[in-house]
């Protein structure tokens, strides 16, 4: 489970880093946690026009990434080395729908029709209750507090079809 969410999400990272190193020429690590991380970029309050270390635009925002950031061995600054310059039309896609549709239909052959009945009765009410929200009377008293108590009857249903605590 975890290796696999950490493969994917590195990945996407890569793809993310190649396609903005292609879209920005002579952007550094710093340029781009400050576009996709921004959490790990901290700003210099004084505002001068100091060229920060790394960038190559006398424009660019002063400050600097967070301790987890710059830490060592931080897994970003390895990746931001490694990867390519590539504009995403170019990457391979990280998506692939053949094999994702295979995987969903041996999750429906493998699964007890139960579950299948309670996961189209909640997407059904789901959609219900999604036409009655749209409608001219949603608006009225007191239609909105019975659309939110079947959405959560809706929720705690298919929550409970996938083995999850009802919310």
């Amino acid at each position: 489970g975890r290796a696999i969410r950490l493969k994917m999400q590195s990945d996407m990272l890569v793809s993310d880093m190649s396609a903005f190193k292609a879209a920005n020429p002579g952007s550094c690590l710093a340029d781009f946690v400050r576009w996709h991380s921004p959490r790990d970029w901290i700003s210099d309050e004084e505002g001068d026009e100091r060229i920060r270390k790394g960038s190559k635009s006398p424009l660019a925002p002063t400050g600097r990434l967070s301790e987890r950031m710059r830490n060592e061995g931080n897994a970003w600054r390895t990746l931001w080395r490694d990867s390519p310059r590539l504009p995403a039309s170019r990457q391979k896609p990280l998506f692939d729908p053949i094999k994702e549709g295979e995987k969903a239909l041996h999750h429906l052959e493998q699964a007890p029709p139960p579950e299948i009945f309670a996961q189209l009765c909640a997407a059904a009410t789901a959609a219900v209750g999604n036409l009655y929200a749209r409608a001219k009377g949603a608006t009225l008293a007191p239609c909105p507090q019975y659309l939110a108590r079947a959405a959560e009857v809706a929720r705690a249903v298919f929550n409970n079809s996938r083995g999850s605590p009802a919310t």
